[in-house]
């Protein structure tokens, strides 16, 4: 479809399968960028593209919608703002903005807008985008950062300079890793940058949003703290950030801006993650246990049970873990209750035995003992020893066990880190051989790839299409 604009209109172009407009004639701006004639700029589902004609137009568009409008594409107080901002950048260097605001109000449009007025200025700005749900710099689940130096039509267009890896899209449950995140982010961009722009997720409201809130600013001590509200839903905020940042500025959400449904979210994040496909190198790896370190679960934590499918005389059990704090039983395929009950207390009779064993031992009871016994003897006196060593100080009756099939690890989103704990590349897991000690990894590295230290497990599950099948829940394996 061909269409016609005139100078000083605005309108909105967005689409709901996905699309692209064309600029055949003239001259148009959107969030600060000026584009002209032989431009095709590709509008993804979710994505509303404000614009601003600057000399009459014409366009050819495809798969999209142009919804002509009469009141401001952004309000008058961002401009204000903005002016002050670049005002406040005369007088002093590495200047930091952090943005906050419920859902859909337009965070990251503000950010967009004020970074093209502030590169267009000769200042180079980082990005460090706390948005792991709706993530624009990294594919989605990782806190990433960027760094511009020339106007910019969409932040996903930046490649990411460094990422720290979440692995969900949102913040609950991970409070800690996102203010880390960010903390190590910040560091890296600090000395970088003229000015950084700090995003964030639209958890606000509740204990959780509070503290995320409140450490992640009061970390960062930003010199100004924008946040934006349709209402004054940020009410609370307001009164408990007043200390932690120079400068508190509340905004209105633009007018036009709509509220951005679950499908087309989760379209955006499929979106994002195809996109750093094409930037990543993608590969099919092997790892073995004992080269890497595990983090975001139990497996890999605690002294692993020798030929688990014969100690417990059940053939469906794969692998076997004892921790001070846990025993990780991981099962072929799901147990019904009745067998889970009866694992279970299988387990604890074998902590129990172990660790009476082992204080016999030390009354010297002979190592015979072990080999007599129809279940010890399966393990070998060495792990026998080392088990209980584990377990000594803990309460057997309160140690927890869990059950779990080997159905909770497949396709599940993982990051990547090298010696350092850097990020080096993002991965679905595609299979788990604990008869070998070795995982198969679908990765996508934007990094060295020889330096493979740390697999920190994430909570999303994954295609190979990178689309989300589902999810692991917190606490679980």
């Amino acid at each position: 479809m061909e269409v016609e604009l005139k100078r000083g209109q605005k309108c909105l172009i967005k689409s709901e399968r996905g699309g692209y407009f064309f600029i055949v004639e003239g001259l148009l701006e959107i969030f600060g960028m000026q584009l002209g004639a032989g431009e095709k700029i590709y509008v993804p589902i979710g994505r509303v593209f404000p614009i601003l004609v600057i000399e009459d137009s014409k366009l050819i568009l495809e798969n999209c919608d142009l919804v002509r409008i009469s009141e401001d594409l952004f309000p008058p107080e961002w401009f204000k703002t903005i002016e002050r901002i670049l005002n406040a950048m005369e007088d002093k260097k590495n200047l930091s903005i952090c943005v906050l605001g419920y859902t859909d109000v337009g965070k990251s449009s503000l950010i967009l807008l004020l970074t093209n007025k502030l590169v267009k200025k000769g200042y180079t700005v980082g990005i460090l985008d706390a948005d792991i749900g709706q993530s624009k710099i990294g594919p989605p689940g990782v806190i990433g950062a960027a760094i511009i130096r020339h106007p910019v039509l969409d932040l996903s267009d930046i490649p990411m300079e460094v990422g720290y890896f979440i692995g969900d899209k949102t913040p609950e449950g991970h409070l800690l890793p996102q203010v880390i995140g960010v903390s190590k982010l910040f560091s890296f961009l600090r000395n970088k940058c003229d000015a950084i722009l700090i995003d964030t997720t639209g958890m606000v409201h509740g204990g959780p949003a509070r503290a995320l809130k409140l450490y992640k600013v009061d970390n960062v001590h930003p010199d100004f703290l924008i946040i934006l509200e349709k209402y004054r839903e940020a009410e609370h905020l307001v009164k408990l950030l007043q200390k932690s940042a120079n400068e508190i500025i509340r905004l209105p959400s633009p007018k036009t801006l709509k509220s951005t449904a679950r499908p087309a979210r989760i379209a955006l994040r499929t979106y994002s993650f195809k996109k750093f496909v094409k930037t990543a190198h993608e590969k099919t790896i092997e790892v073995k246990f004992s080269d890497i370190s595990l983090q975001e679960c139990v497996l890999g934590t605690g002294y692993p049970i020798p030929n688990p499918a014969k100690v417990f005389e059940d053939v469906t059990i794969l692998w076997a873990e004892v921790s001070p704090d846990i025993f990780l039983i991981i099962t072929r395929e799901p147990k019904h209750l009745h067998a889970k009950e009866e694992l279970t207390a299988k387990a604890r009779r074998l902590m129990v035995s172990i660790k009476t064993l082992f204080i016999a031992s030390r009354m010297n009871v002979s190592k015979e003992t072990i080999k007599h016994s129809p279940i010890l003897s399966k393990m070998g006196a060495e792990n026998v020893e080392a088990i209980a060593k584990v377990i000594l100080r803990a309460n057997i009756t309160e140690i927890p066990i869990r059950i779990i099939p080997k159905s909770v690890y497949e396709n599940l989103y993982i990051g990547l880190l090298n010696k350092s704990g850097d990020l080096i590349a993002v991965g679905i897991l595609k299979d788990i051989d604990f008869q070998h000690q070795k995982m198969l990894i679908k990765a996508l590295f934007f990094k060295s790839q020889n330096d493979i230290a740390i697999i920190r497990m994430g909570y999303l599950k994954l295609n190979d299409n990178w689309e989300e099948i589902g999810k692991r829940r917190i606490g679980v394996g």
